[in-house]
């Protein structure tokens, strides 16, 4: 657990570069939603009159910048407007698994199929997904089936009558594809055209970990707006309960001694990365 903790800890680089979170009222389970005046008061009490780039934070004595850390990822991250984004709702729990069994759950879309046949799998193609390194960081972008989804039904007409459009200056591959970062070692963004989850994993012990769980998006211009990200929050704990289900059952099998090796497809070749990058800095360490 110590090892676990060192290399971990550096996930903190990162919460840096996104918006500040909401009020926190419950330490086990936590919901904040705010309306637009709310949510620009504390961008204005944030701001210092810098501008909102914030690679070149202080990470304490010895430590690299935030945009060395992030290296190759700094610009794949630019494509997106983190600094304009607020939390519409946060989440803390605690979970029965490894912190790196709940990572690697993230990087691979090979259990869309299994584990969310019924809310996720409809609406994306993994097996045309798109893998990505960037440094000790990665990412994937799984093809939505109807590259149109942003312009039509819940995602699209909806959206946008509640005043809610897709984020500005989108390519055609953001825009109908749904992206998802490893900012290593232990941050996950999951990144749709007009909102985003970023889902953090600390170590607790060996198979206890702490999930953070954060809805962000643009500051709500209506009561509308803030209506349509609210009907997004049960959707989606839906989709991480499906994952919450599983992962114990995954921590077992891990932990059970019965696997001499872990065979990995194609659809895994995120994992095999990742544990690289988490025995290089553990022997580092």
């Amino acid at each position: 657990i110590a090892a676990d903790n060192v290399v971990v800890a550096l996930y903190f680089a990162f919460l840096f570069y996104l918006s500040v979170p909401g009020e926190a009222d419950d330490a086990s389970v936590v919901s904040h939603d705010t309306n637009d005046e709310e949510e620009q008061e504390n961008n204005d009490d944030n701001d210092d009159g810098d501008d909102d780039d914030n690679s070149d934070t202080d990470l304490g004595p010895g430590a690299p910048s935030l945009a060395t850390y992030l290296g190759p990822a700094t610009d794949e991250l630019a494509r997106w407007p983190l600094a304009a984004l607020v939390t519409k709702q946060r989440r803390e729990l605690e979970v029965a698994f490894n912190w790196k069994v709940g990572v690697e759950a993230f990087l691979e879309p090979l259990h869309v199929p299994a584990i969310h046949g019924a809310s996720a799998h409809p609406f994306v193609d993994v097996t045309r997904t798109r893998f990505f390194e960037l440094g000790e960081h990665s990412g994937m972008a799984i093809p939505f089936r109807d590259p149109d989804v942003w312009t039509h039904g819940p995602l699209g007409e909806i959206a946008r009558a509640a005043g809610i459009a897709p984020f500005a200056g989108l390519d055609d591959e953001q825009l109908s594809h749904h992206l998802v970062y490893l900012l290593f070692p232990a941050t996950i963004l999951m990144v749709f055209p007009n909102h985003l989850l970023a889902l953090t994993f600390l170590p607790l012990a060996v198979d206890r970990t702490r999930l953070v769980v954060e809805l962000l998006a643009e500051p709500a211009g209506s009561e509308a707006a803030a209506t349509w990200y609210r009907r997004l929050e049960p959707g989606y704990e839906d989709l991480l309960r499906e994952d919450l289900e599983n992962l114990p059952w995954i921590q077992k099998g891990l932990a059970g001694g019965s696997l001499e090796r872990l065979a990995l497809t194609e659809l895994e070749q995120r994992i095999a990365s990742f544990r690289s990058s988490v025995a290089a800095r553990l022997q580092n360490d």
